[in-house]
């Protein structure tokens, strides 16, 4: 029996990346600088605590 692998639905990958003070448990700080590489910074949905289920909106106007 072969496994079913289609994608079946959409979501957003977000949360991909930890955030945290210990490198051993995380990848990037509070900031989103990376432990290992102190000149690179990660920007955008991967390290968002959490998601909803809908897509993303757009920031609000100040």
């Amino acid at each position: 029996m072969q496994a079913d692998l289609r994608f079946l639905g959409a979501g957003q990958l977000m949360g991909t990346i930890r955030r945290g003070t210990d490198k051993s448990t995380s990848v990037v700080d509070a900031t989103g600088r990376s432990h290992d590489h102190p000149g690179v910074w990660v920007a955008g949905s991967s390290v968002f605590p959490t998601a909803g289920t809908a897509t993303p909106p757009s920031p609000s106007p100040p």
